[in-house]
């Protein structure tokens, strides 16, 4: 007999009292199931939040543990319009007085006016010699820089100026060309690229027949040049504390150890230069330090947390790896470091960070600076406290 033969005559629907009676059976523990399912996606996705907050405060640690974090310096200028001034970590504190007595600039020549741009001015090669022209008393005299190589443009016999000037630019030797007109004609201005005296040059013109690319040699130690030296290359001249440097570039980062001097502008008058520890950079560092641990702690705080009024627990509550973490937390706020043992900083503590009660931290800026300035004049490794 079937199950749906037993029903006959009666009016009863036994297969829908017994997949009643089933589902009945099978809810408590289907409702189990979904409970603890529940429960896993609620815990796997604290473990997510905590994650990201672990690796948030791994890469803040990454960067305070770095020593250079703790080497920056500052530099200032008096008058920053004449003297720039930057550093690294290898800059030591000091204050210097500077004076600049000259910029280094490089050569310019301009040629006598022509009619107009595209006036053929005849073929033949003009050829660039390098090195240092100075006035030895009896004028202007030049010597050649041995290490620098001749460069030699030929052009053709119906070059025009404009021809002439691109060709010298595309032969990318070390001099700029370009036709200005100054009002007596458009003239060629030839000006080097280098700064320093050492950046000269001359120009030896080899000229086809009926040519005025004569017009173009330049020699210092001649009479009859047709083209002008409107500016000499020279060396930039200094004074830092008495001392005179001569440099061949405006930006001179070789005098003073892990300091960069920008020449602007020649000086009547010292410049006072200050290079001191930048503790501005470095409070940032421990104020981000702080805020990224207080952002995994009060993560960790929210995970962990159980409302009485509620009676609701946070879904990482007893949970031993989140103690753990909190146990290496402790640790590292606590524990001096064993390789700072007996220098002025060996903690976090030492620093002006301060634990509060719900474990989360704070700075006491007065602790870390008063630290800090007995540390300035120290070596690096005294001020750091990682690393």
């Amino acid at each position: 007999m079937s199950m749906s033969s037993m029903g006959v005559g009666s009016g009863l629907d036994i297969r829908a009292i017994v997949d009643q009676l089933v589902a009945a059976e099978r809810a408590p523990t289907a409702n189990r199931l979904d409970r603890r399912e529940r429960d896993v996606q609620t815990e796997l996705s604290a473990y997510g939040k905590v994650r990201s907050a672990l690796s948030a405060f791994q890469q803040q640690i990454g960067r305070l543990s770095n020593v250079d974090s703790f080497r920056a310096m500052n530099a200032t200028s008096s008058n920053e319009d004449a003297l720039g001034v930057s550093t690294s970590r290898d800059a030591a504190s000091g204050r210097y007085d500077i004076s600049i007595a000259n910029l280094a600039q490089s050569q310019s020549l301009a040629s006598t006016g022509f009619e107009s741009r595209t006036e053929i001015v005849g073929g033949g090669s003009l050829t660039f010699t390098f090195g240092t022209i100075a006035d030895d008393g009896d004028g202007l005299a030049f010597a050649r820089d041995e290490e620098r190589a001749t460069h030699t443009i030929e052009v053709g016999e119906n070059a025009t100026l404009n021809d002439i000037r691109n060709a010298i630019n595309a032969a990318d030797i070390g001099v700029q060309a370009s036709i200005i007109n100054d009002g007596s004609g458009e003239r060629l201005v030839l000006a080097g690229q280098d700064e320093g005296a050492a950046s000269g040059f001359t120009i030896d013109v080899a000229a086809d027949g009926g040519s005025r690319l004569n017009e173009l040699a330049f020699d210092p130690e001649a009479d009859d040049n047709s083209v002008d030296m409107i500016r000499r290359a020279e060396d930039a001249v200094l004074t830092i504390n008495g001392l005179q440097v001569t440099r061949s570039s405006n930006d001179i980062s070789d005098a003073i150890e892990g300091v960069t001097l920008n020449l602007k502008e020649t000086t009547t008058a010292n410049v006072r230069v200050d290079i001191n520890r930048d503790t501005d950079a470095v409070v940032g560092q421990v104020q981000a330090f702080i805020e990224s641990f207080n952002a995994l702690q009060t993560e960790l705080n929210d995970l962990t947390r159980y409302n009485s009024l509620t009676e609701q627990a946070g879904p990482l509550l007893g949970n031993a790896t989140v103690r753990g973490i909190n146990t290496q937390l402790r640790g590292l706020l606590t524990n001096p470091v064993q390789a700072l043992e007996g220098n002025e900083v060996r903690s976090l503590a030492d620093l002006g960070i301060m634990t509060k009660r719900d474990g989360t931290l704070e700075y006491d800026s007065a602790v870390c600076g008063m630290r800090w300035r007995r540390t300035s004049n120290k070596s690096a490794r005294y001020s750091v406290p990682w690393g």
